[in-house]
């Protein structure tokens, strides 16, 4: 009968390396799980991107279902429902809790559309308005005529 137990060699390879962790005052777990190299911030946006195709996402679409607060359901409007995580996130991001501000991705996303060629049929897009400025302070100022 085959025993739950770890063989003895292996036994005895695990605790010195737990007595030794415990001695250099780090815990067993974290001493026991190899630490991830760092990534940049082009490796960040490719992991990103790689998931969102795996659930088969586009960015915009994300975004629209994360920011979703209402769907109609059998020609009735109903509160879409959201994880107790998603209310958090969601709140942290536009009370300012969570960097970048909510402002800084708005400026972001409005000085990106002027980077893009739009399509020659697409008159909703050409419509912007001139690209961002900033005042004496710093602050955006592109909406004022």
């Amino acid at each position: 009968m085959a025993s739950n137990t770890p063989s003895r060699a292996v036994k005895e390879t695990i605790e010195p390396a737990l007595l030794q962790s415990a001695s250099t005052s780090q815990t067993p777990s974290s001493s026991s799980q190899k630490r991830r190299a760092a990534q940049s911030r082009a490796q960040k946006i490719e992991c990103m991107l790689d998931q969102l195709e795996e659930v088969r996402w586009s960015l915009p679409k994300f975004l629209e279902e994360f920011f979703l607060l209402e769907e109609t359901k059998k020609s009735t409007v109903v509160p879409v429902e959201r994880s107790d995580r998603h209310k958090r996130v969601v709140n942290s991001m536009f009370n300012g809790a969570t960097p970048p501000r909510m402002f800084s991705l708005m400026e972001s996303l409005y000085k990106n559309a002027h980077t893009v060629n739009f399509r020659t049929n697409d008159k909703e897009s050409r419509s912007l308005p001139p690209a961002s400025r900033c005042d004496e302070n710093g602050r955006f100022t592109s909406h004022r005529v």
